[in-house]
């Protein structure tokens, strides 16, 4: 009755030792990681940027499409000058009127712009697709945030898994300073002995508290990403698959911003082209002043004029050539970063697909280590029970059970991670 009474004292030390470590995680509200990333993505101060961008999509493309809008502009000179025209001939009975040689004149203008050849449209796809690339970078900068905080949830719970292993060595080591005071008492052993086991004692309890330090650290972190207060973590869940998805589509934001630059660069060599079409505007003049359109007139009288005016740079010494020349070798850059992001993300694949193969397999042998561990820890507790095994032996047999359970769920967790990172690689939740 007394081991069997003992026997229960030590499997309930085990289970309350990992209860108590569930217990260190404060008791409040646990969030799963798609929660935590949606509340950082709310938070996410430069969020705000995406509302400024259409606004200066939207003031842009405003301004542009008042350019064929009447432009009305208002003159005012007044100007002397040393000599005018005149008459060198007289003619009898005939007053010819002498100019003077001040003028004045306040001039109404009105022009419209008929035909720009495209230019004020390229303006405005220019500015459309610098909208999305503008988002395009928020949306990166997001993606950069989903990454972090995912990193940091799977970081608390390896800590977790890691303090739960120290604190089952912890136990055997305490354990074995037991039998070592009994051995001590009767001469039996060395005081060295004693003095390892509290320096091993101590190292765990130095690292279980670095371990909780860095996820209390964790936490804080977590709490300015999302703006959420007193949180704790709920558990990854488990229920995953066991490998990556081989076909899955690329997300990423980079993809879009490639596309979207070689995008701009095509409508910026459209630009250079317009430049060299020819533009075609009406015109409607009016004023009051002296002279007026009539030269012999030396009365302030007023006037008005209509046409239509048409320029065409016939000639440009090749500047839109060279400029087109260039927005090409810009475009031969970017296919090149795009080739270069592939063979990074490509990269980064194959070594997430080798991690979780390498995850799996270990998942399969756990399985088969807690079997053969629970199978040694049922004979240690008969031999327990029939006095040939002492407590410290006992109790090391169930930690190897314990240990081989944690570890099975740190390479679920780790698992669970390296699918989860996988995903976002690409750019899915």
């Amino acid at each position: 009755m007394r081991t069997l009474a003992k026997l229960k004292t030590i499997r309930h030390g085990l289970v309350s030792s990992i209860f108590v470590i569930g217990l260190s995680i404060p008791a409040f509200s646990q969030y799963s990681l798609n929660t935590l990333i949606d509340s950082a993505t709310q938070n996410y101060p430069g969020l705000n940027q995406r509302i400024l961008n259409s606004e200066i999509k939207d003031n842009g493309n405003s301004g542009l499409s008042k350019r064929f809008l009447p432009q009305f502009n208002l003159t005012a000179q007044g100007s002397w000058q040393s000599d005018v025209t005149s008459l060198p001939i007289s003619l009898p009975n005939v007053k010819i009127p002498e100019m003077p040689k001040d003028s004045w004149k306040a001039q109404l203008e009105i022009q419209q712009l008929i035909y720009d050849g495209g230019n004020i449209q390229n303006q405005k796809d220019l500015l459309n697709v610098q909208n999305l690339l503008d988002d395009n970078v928020l949306a990166g900068d997001l993606w950069q945030l989903t990454s972090q905080v995912t990193d940091q949830y799977y970081s608390y719970f390896i800590l977790i898994s890691a303090n739960e292993q120290l604190l089952a060595t912890r136990m055997v080591l305490n354990e074995r300073k037991k039998i070592y005071l009994t051995s001590l008492k009767y001469g039996s052993t060395s005081e060295e002995e004693g003095l390892i086991l509290d320096a091993e004692v101590l190292k765990i309890d130095q690292q279980m508290e670095e371990n909780s330090s860095t996820n209390d650290g964790i936490l804080r972190t977590l709490e300015i990403l999302t703006g959420l207060h007193s949180i704790s973590l709920a558990r990854p869940a488990v229920d995953i698959a066991l490998q990556p998805d081989v076909n899955i589509q690329n997300n990423r934001p980079e993809l879009a911003r490639f596309s979207l630059m070689q995008q701009r660069l095509d409508l910026n060599i459209k630009n250079r082209q317009a430049i060299k079409l020819p533009q075609l505007g009406a015109f409607v003049q009016t004023g009051y002043g002296r002279p007026s359109l009539n030269m012999l007139n030396t009365e302030f009288d007023f006037y008005a004029m209509v046409g239509i005016k048409a320029s065409w740079n016939l000639f440009d010494w090749g500047i839109v050539r060279k400029d087109k020349a260039v927005l090409s070798v810009q475009k031969e850059i970017i296919s090149s970063q795009r080739e270069v992001y592939n063979q990074k993300i490509n990269s980064q694949s194959e070594q997430l697909k080798s991690d979780a193969k390498k995850y799996s397999d270990l998942i399969l042998l756990d399985n088969q280590q807690i079997e053969l561990r629970e199978r040694i820890a049922k004979i240690a507790t008969l031999r327990f029970d029939e006095g040939v095994m002492n407590a410290a032996d006992l109790v090391a047999r169930l930690n190897d059970v314990t240990i081989a359970k944690i570890q099975h769920q740190l390479h679920l967790i780790r698992l669970q991670q390296t699918i989860v990172k996988y995903n976002q690689l690409f750019g899915q939740k």
